[in-house]
């Protein structure tokens, strides 16, 4: 599931900040692509590895869009509908077969823009506003491993003690998204940091979730204030000692 245009930035000093409450911790991986994202956000990355999944490959479906037509690329974020835009790249790229793979390009470059910041309409005033925007998703993304993966067999393949996991707030819920990391959350070697309203949601999440009874409560990081239900904090948690 992707996220919506309403993705913003989360700030540097509460990337710095989580860093710092995580010194051994040198991979900073994200399940899922397309939510609020530390990785996308402005500014310098602070963890020696970066990794993003991206299970419905909107970013290998985005740039592609790119590479075989630049212009329609932008007529199919402005007009916002694939199948109206999905002629365009009609035949021309395996990648691109179906409206399907068009609204996957398109909601990618609507979380890269959010995240980073970028106006979305702004981006789209111009062929030359359109590829500035482009180039930064693009400058952003150089430093990070981008996968293609189911959920569970990401954390399973990435999951080391000195790993940590972003778990963005998501619709679905806390408890949903620890179901959706998979059987190797009972057995968890790194962190999670997952972002909440406050501590005492994810705590009673974690208390009340049948494969966490091996995590306990590690800290918070203070976030942005609580506004049209977006989240207010970043809750670390660890393996119990």
């Amino acid at each position: 599931m992707y996220g919506t245009p309403a993705n913003t930035p989360i700030s540097g000093d509460v990337a710095e900040a989580i860093k710092s409450a995580l010194p051994d911790s040198l991979t900073l991986c994200e399940p899922w692509f397309g939510h609020e994202s530390l990785i996308l956000s402005p500014g310098r990355l602070y963890f020696k590895v970066h990794v993003v999944n991206d299970p419905g490959q909107g970013l290998v479906k985005l740039f592609e869009m790119c590479r075989v037509d630049k212009a329609g690329t932008r007529e199919a974020i402005a007009r916002d509908d694939a199948q109206a835009s999905c002629p365009i790249f009609s035949g021309r790229s395996a990648f691109l077969r179906s409206s399907g793979d068009v609204s996957a390009g398109v909601a990618a470059f609507r979380a890269c823009a959010g995240n980073l910041g970028i106006d979305p309409l702004a981006a789209m005033a111009s062929d030359a506003a359109f590829a500035g925007a482009i180039t930064a998703v693009h400058e952003k993304l150089v430093a990070v491993l981008v996968e293609n993966m189911p959920i569970p067999e990401f954390v399973t393949r990435f999951d080391r003690k000195y790993t940590a996991f972003f778990i963005p707030g998501l619709q679905l819920g806390i408890t949903m998204a620890l179901n959706a990391l998979g059987p190797a959350i009972a057995g968890l070697h790194g962190h999670l940091i997952i972002e909440a309203r406050d501590a005492a949601e994810v705590q009673d999440a974690i208390a009340s979730h049948a494969r966490t009874a091996t995590l306990e409560f590690a800290g918070t990081i203070s976030g942005r204030p609580a506004h049209a239900g977006r989240q207010s904090c970043f809750v670390i948690i660890k393996r119990a000692a």
